[in-house]
């Protein structure tokens, strides 16, 4: 399992990993939506794994540590043509959850019918970069 390394951790490593392992492991990665998985999910293909995106949910990983790293996300995910409004326009990052295994399993037990999600959305987290109108139009504030 895999939180915060996609990004960083790129399929060279996987394939290494993959090309040691006797068994197809079971490979589930929440990954920051702005980051690419085509060429993870490729590898993993030539492994023998299928990769699933659990749809209609995100994760949230942490609060933006600072005002330039919530801008530059929120640039970022534009420019890759997503919609941030209500995950990461909210202060917070979201992740995917992804899931690579091998074809068999993955009939057997469809990735919708494995997962349940639970919200925390709505808990308090303390305070957060978020967007707000000022004279100058949107600005960036810290959310009390």
């Amino acid at each position: 399992m895999s939180t915060g390394c996609i990004g960083y951790v790129t399929e060279t490593t996987f394939s290494k990993i993959l090309d040691a392992t006797q068994k197809h492991p079971w490979i589930i990665s929440f990954v920051l939506r702005m980051f690419p998985y085509d060429s993870l999910a490729a590898t993993f293909a030539k492994h023998g794994l299928v990769t699933e995106r659990l749809t209609g949910a995100t994760f949230i990983q942490r609060r933006f540590r600072d005002a330039e790293e919530f801008e530059g996300t929120l640039a970022t995910l534009a420019a890759l043509g997503i919609d941030a409004t209500g995950l990461e326009s909210e202060g917070l990052f979201h992740a995917d959850l992804i899931l690579s295994r091998p074809e068999s399993d993955a009939r057997v037990a469809p990735l919708k019918d494995i997962v349940t999600v639970a919200s925390g959305r709505g808990r308090p987290i303390g305070p957060r970069y978020v967007h707000v109108a000022g004279h100058e139009g949107l600005q960036v504030a810290l959310e009390p």
